[in-house]
């Protein structure tokens, strides 16, 4: 109004003088006119202060949608430990989003569009309204935090940054303006995801920002406020209940008033917005009011309270586009921009191009020849396979094109996205002569069992841009394999494509984990692994890596070759539930020897797992046969046609399972005319594993009695209680039935073990 006004004085300014010409009135002319030139520099002034005042405020958001609603989002997260231990925020519309440890990337950009998507212009809303939102969010410092699961997987979630005990109730910076959490669920759990973002997201925005940009209507400490109006209608109506907060009363009325009001807030907003079905929501024994036009009708007051605020600054979210976030197929790319001190002073991001770490020196060695350290000679290979390549490949192993990625944008490497696990501490120890002297330290053993059990969510290291659809399926079949043998773990899982463009942050954050969890060096683990990752071919496969036996953390990792690739041959869930078998069978080796120890003068290789061939037999086994029960892979064809290959080898050759019994006997299997140590490993091996189960008439020889008593009477004497034959009748009895028995028989024995 202040503007009309002067303008409209500025008019009359200017009649005036057009009005009065005369030269006598030179003077006053000029000083009239003086007058206007400054009133008119004022208002231009003033005009620059409200356009910058009702300038949409930065995001460091971008979104990008085609005309068939595929979304394309991209995001800076920033790392500052200044906020400790929140390392991670990104900033949305003038809220900030605080992240713990353990929560993904993909979250936290989820969360940031939704709030966004609140954001949009419509016709209802009001500018003036919504800037004077945005400015409270501003200057009272308002944040969301975000965090994993929930509060057990914290202990205690910390309410705020850490400096907030060193400012005062009026601190100028992100303290005290919060109200609760957003928890990443579990994938079991995701179907809850978006109420959970959209209640909190509301929670914070009507309780940190409505109640100080519209006191009169939003603040629930004045019992005359238009909210606390609104909430005790729908109350005495009995359209809200809050029975269920009645505990909290007695400890803290004034929290008590809080909860209730925030809490009736969203369930009103939801209505309002018609959007209960969308978030996975119904009419309940709290609120019982789904839509807009059931609010109208039984509840004016807070119809009203949603008309006159709550609309002219939010809009609904497009429900479509919400649905399409949480579960489409869409990309998402996190940009990290991070205080460098910490990295900077131990990883220094050139610090594999000094010249004087050993670890990266340009080796200049002839082929054949040897550095003396067996590691950096497989570096040096690795080199050589990337130097020395001539083709379309990305490395001399293949003749596939290597792939391009253009403005492919790099992902940073952070120790704060590193996950937190709890540690493990069992009293005891071992000697070298453990098995020998017939030691009982069943206690023991049994804790290091127990150490290697964990709920812990998988942890992910891939790059920008890799189709989300891969990790989703192997986190299904991780899933899936907990769900037949037990949580075991926790599980790195590195995903590396074929010409992996972000093959520097997949080494650096592999490396990060492995150093903080286990035994390795990251300078060594990253010149390894980023030389070795450049090596994958076009498909495909997986490697497990065991536990460090007596590890506080008895991580397992996954190593994905080329994991897009099985995924689109539809490969990638039987390979993860393979791997999630090793996992299980890795639980029960816990004594610090060799896993794949063969040499029987070492007694300790005793308390292992046994044979190679039986170690991947099993497990092949086992995700052939769970797999089948998910319609992931035929368990019929699948073993028949292993078995032409297995007694292809048999008949030509004469080799059988005895010759699998070690890594160096399948190695020279390789290495022979037939090439065949992997078909006997696995293909005759998992023909190993069904005999066996055929002969115990279960599958709990093996998930009862052999693989879970390993550690304690050795693989030898668990063979026997769980199959009734020693290893050597074993190997008789298999060759026996190997050379003679009819190709039709021994496909009858999958009628049976197929119903186990």
């Amino acid at each position: 109004m202040k503007k009309y006004f002067s303008y409209l004085f500025l008019g009359i300014l200017i009649f005036t003088l057009l009005s009065c010409g005369g030269s006598e009135d030179s003077s006053e002319i000029e000083d009239l006119q003086r007058q206007v030139d400054e009133l008119q520099s004022q208002l231009d002034n003033e005009g620059e202060n409200d356009a910058s005042s009702s300038k949409k405020p930065s995001s460091n958001l971008k979104i990008n949608s085609d005309d068939d609603g595929n979304l394309d989002i991209q995001g800076t997260i920033i790392e500052d430990s200044k906020y400790d231990p929140f390392f991670r925020y990104i900033d949305v519309q003038n809220l900030r989003i605080f992240v713990l440890d353990g929560v993904n990337e993909e979250i936290i950009l989820k969360i940031s569009s939704t709030y966004e998507n609140m954001l949009q212009d419509n016709s209802s809303i009001d500018p003036n309204m919504r800037q004077n939102l945005l400015n409270v969010l501003k200057e009272r410092y308002v944040y969301q935090r975000v965090g994993y699961v929930g509060p057990e997987y914290y202990d205690e979630p910390p309410c705020c940054p850490k400096i907030t005990e060193e400012l005062g109730d009026d601190a100028g910076d992100f303290a005290h303006s919060q109200i609760d959490y957003i928890w990443e669920k579990y994938p079991d759990e995701y179907d809850s995801q978006i109420n959970e973002v959209i209640e909190h997201l509301l929670h914070t925005l009507t309780d940190q920002g409505f109640r100080f940009a519209f006191p009169e209507d939003w603040n629930w400490k004045d019992p005359n406020s238009t909210v606390n109006m609104a909430m005790y209608e729908a109350i005495e109506k009995d359209h809200y209940n809050i029975t269920g907060y009645e505990e909290i009363k007695s400890l803290d009325p004034e929290g008590f008033n809080r909860v209730i009001a925030t809490e009736f807030a969203y369930w009103m907003i939801l209505a309002s917005w018609d959007m209960f079905e969308t978030a996975g929501m119904e009419a309940n024994d709290e609120w019982n009011i789904d839509s807009s036009e059931e609010l109208r009708k039984n509840l004016p007051i807070s119809y009203d309270l949603y008309k006159n605020t709550v609309e002219t600054v939010l809009s609904p979210p497009d429900q479509q586009y919400i649905l399409n976030l949480y579960y489409g197929d869409i990309s998402i790319r996190a940009n990290t921009e991070q205080d460098h001190t910490e990295w900077d002073n131990e990883h220094h991001e050139d610090h594999h191009h000094e010249e004087d770490s050993e670890f990266n020196a340009e080796y200049e060695l002839e082929p054949g020849e040897s550095t003396g350290d067996p590691m950096k000679d497989e570096i040096e290979m690795f080199k050589r396979a990337i130097s020395e390549n001539t083709g379309p490949g990305c490395n001399v192993w293949s003749d596939v094109p290597c792939p391009e990625f253009p403005n492919f944008v790099k992902t940073q490497p952070s120790k704060s996205k590193l996950p937190i696990y709890d540690e493990s501490t069992c009293e005891g120890s071992f000697n070298d002569r453990e098995y020998e002297l017939k030691t009982p330290k069943d206690d023991y053993v049994r804790c290091l069992i127990n150490a290697s059990r964990s709920d812990a969510e998988p942890y992910f290291v891939l790059g920008a841009e890799l189709n989300p659809a891969v990790k989703a399926q192997i986190l299904e079949a991780e899933k899936y394999g907990a769900e037949i043998f037990g949580n075991w773990g926790p599980i790195l899982n590195t995903l590396v494509r074929y010409g992996e463009p972000d093959v520097e942050y997949v080494a650096a954050q592999t490396c990060l984990y492995t150093e903080k969890y286990g035994s390795s060096k990251y300078e060594p683990c990253y010149e390894y692994n980023l030389n070795y990752y450049k090596t994958f071919d076009y498909c495909c496969g997986a490697l497990h890596g065991t536990p460090e036996p007596l590890a506080p953390v008895r991580f397992q990792t996954f190593t994905y070759s080329a994991p897009e690739t099985a995924y689109k041959e539809d490969m990638l869930r039987k390979v993860t539930l393979h791997e999630y078998v090793h996992v299980w069978q890795s639980a029960f080796k816990v004594h610090p020897h060799s896993t794949r120890c063969s040499d029987e003068q070492n007694v300790l290789c005793e308390l292992g797992n046994g044979p190679l061939w039986l170690e991947e037999g099993v497990a092949e086994y086992f995700a052939v046969f769970y797999a089948d029960k998910k319609g992931w892979t035929d368990y019929r064809s699948t073993m028949i046609e292993n078995l032409n290959g297995a007694q292809e080898i048999y008949d030509q050759w004469g080799f059988t399972l005895r010759n699998s019994h070690d890594r160096a006997a399948k190695d020279t299997l390789d290495q022979h005319e037939c090439g065949c140590g992997g078909t006997i490993m696995y293909n005759m091996g998992m023909w190993g594993a069904a005999w066996l189960i055929n002969k115990a008439e279960t599958n709990n020889g093996f998930i009862e009695e052999f693989y879970p008593n390993v550690a304690y009477i050795g693989y030898q004497e668990a063979f026997k209680n769980g199959f009734g034959i020693s290893l050597d009748e074993f190997y008789d009895e298999f060759d026996e039935w190997l050379d003679s028995t009819p190709k039709s028989e021994k496909i009858k024995i999958l009628d049976t073990i197929s119903m186990y």
